[in-house]
This record gives structure tokens, C-alpha cells and sequence, in this order.
């Protein structure tokens, strides 16, 4: 499993929002600078059905709940005027969203050493919920691994460690300081919009050992345009261990499913990038669509 928790306390006991403490306002201002071109680069998939199951995980879906003739019925007299709404449901963890520092734990404590008994089904996430991560705005790089390694997608299993993402980082012209978002292309995504069943053979991403890169250089949130960060199948003894040395013991909250072929692309390897999950109190996680700005 995973190293011994490095950053509890690190922002004080009662700290819930772990590595995004590192955005401060000095770091802030400086990936604002970054907008350079004023490209706008959307990095979420759409949110549609359609979408095969995935065990517990149900596919999104969307209802109109009002339109057009109901509401006229509810609202007589409105003389032509009408107004529509929808129910969404889909599943936290489904899609592009964000992992709170509450989604995976190893043992009876989350991030900071809070109980996981602090987590119910009833109250939700009590401590380090998706609605204590409030928002990011950083400096985003992004390492396009399969470029590095010359092919189209890289194979599902494969392990980027630390030597291998700090070699792409160099080939790339970047230099990984604290407070970077870290985004990093498998070319994963690209066959699972083609074909979603892909989900269930396995992916690319980054292995335990990337881990000792991410603490060093003090990152921020890690993101990957993949469904779980980490490779599966996953290595004997290592089952979620990347989320668990990156969620529980660093306090650094993930990206899944991100789209990144536009900016691999374009070669846009460095951005502003801003994402706002959804306050939902007590979530363990939140459906986003990140902004890259170049």
C-alpha cells in the first residue's frame, strides 16, 4: 500500500482542503498570466445517456420536467410566454468530474486523520467533502505521455513513474513548480468516446511511484484523461493505492475523465486553468468541466 500520510497538519488540524491550500493568492495571479492567446479549451465530456452501466454507477440521465403546454396549464394568461426545466441524475463519479478528499480512504481515517466514521450514508461526507474544495484557478501543465512514447493511446496497465513524467516535463520545455495543476494525456479518452465499453478492459496512468514526484514538487490536484488517474489492472497489493497516497496522505484532489485532445493538439503544455465543482454538501465528488486557457 501507499506511504505514511506527508501532509496532516501540515495547514493545521482542522484543514479539509489538503493540497489546494498551496493555491495562494500569489500563485493565483501568476497563472493568470498564462492567458496569453485567449483560447478557451473546454476539458469536460458532455454529460448525455447512452452510456453503458458500470456496476453500481448508473448511466446520467436527462427529463424535462416543464414545457411549452404544462406550463401554460400551471401559469395561465401568460400570453405566449413559456418557460422549460429539466431533472438531471447521474453518478458523482461518472464522467468528468472531481474526487474530494472523501472519496477513498485506507484503514479508519480520511485526510488530516479525520474518522472515516465522520462519512454516512445519511449525512454524506462530513469531513473533506466535495464542498469544502471550493474552487481552483492555477497554473495547469500538462504532460502528453503519449506523444512521449510515440503512439496513439498508450496500452491499458502501464505505469508512468516519477523518471518518466519528469523526462516528458523536460522534452516538453516545462518545469513543474507548487501549486502546478498536473494533467497528464494517456490517449485513453480517445478510444473511449469511440467505443465506451473500453472502460472495462483497463487503462493507462500514473503509478505509485509518480507519487514521490507530485509530493516533491508540491502539485496541487492531479488530473488524467482516464476514468480512475491510476493503471488497471492494478498491480498485486496496489488495489486504489495511487488514490489512496494522493487523496488520504497528500490531500491532493483528482481529475478523471478529462478531455485533452484539443490541447495535445494544439501543443498548448501550459495554461490557466479554473474549475468550480458543485457545493454539493456532504458529496464525495462533483461533475466538472475544467477551463484551459491558453
Amino acid at each position: 500500500m501507499a506511504s505514511k500520510p506527508s501532509n496532516w497538519g501540515r495547514w493545521g488540524r482542522a484543514d479539509e482542503r489538503g493540497a489546494l491550500n498551496l493555491l495562494t493568492p500569489q500563485v493565483v495571479r501568476a497563472a493568470t498570466g498564462l492567458c496569453r492567446t485567449g483560447q478557451v479549451y473546454p476539458l469536460g465530456l458532455p454529460i448525455r445517456s447512452g452510456y453503458p452501466p458500470k456496476g453500481y454507477r448508473k448511466p446520467p440521465m436527462r427529463t424535462t420536467s416543464l414545457s411549452g403546454a404544462a406550463y401554460e396549464r400551471l401559469h395561465p394568461g401568460t400570453k405566449g410566454v413559456f418557460s422549460a426545466e429539466d431533472h438531471y441524475s447521474f453518478a458523482s463519479h461518472s464522467g468528468t468530474h472531481m474526487d474530494s478528499l472523501a472519496h477513498v480512504w485506507h484503514g479508519d481515517r480520511l485526510f488530516n486523520g479525520f474518522p472515516a466514521g465522520s462519512l454516512t450514508a445519511a449525512a454524506g461526507a462530513q469531513r473533506c467533502g466535495i464542498d469544502k474544495q471550493e474552487a481552483i484557478v492555477a497554473r495547469g501543465v500538462m504532460l502528453d505521455m503519449a506523444r512521449y512514447l510515440k503512439v496513439g493511446a498508450v496500452p491499458a496497465g502501464r505505469a508512468f513513474g516519477s523518471a518518466e513524467l519528469a523526462a516528458c516535463a523536460e522534452s516538453q520545455g516545462l518545469t513543474l513548480r507548487s501549486g502546478d495543476a498536473l494533467l497528464v494525456r494517456t490517449g485513453w479518452i480517445r478510444r473511449y468516446l469511440k467505443d465506451p465499453a473500453i472502460e472495462h478492459q483497463g487503462e493507462p496512468g500514473i503509478g505509485l511511484d509518480a507519487c514521490n514526484l507530485i509530493r516533491e514538487k508540491g502539485i496541487a490536484v492531479v488530473g488524467c484523461d482516464n476514468a480512475a488517474i491510476e493503471p488497471i489492472p492494478w498491480a498485486k497489493g496496489q488495489f486504489l493505492a495511487v488514490h489512496v497516497e494522493l487523496l488520504r496522505n497528500q490531500g491532493v484532489p483528482l481529475l478523471e475523465y478529462l478531455n485533452l485532445e484539443r490541447l495535445a493538439g494544439d501543443r498548448i503544455y501550459e495554461f490557466l486553468l479554473v474549475v468550480a465543482p458543485l457545493r454539493v454538501v456532504g458529496g464525495t465528488g462533483s461533475p466538472v468541466n475544467p477551463i484551459a486557457i491558453a
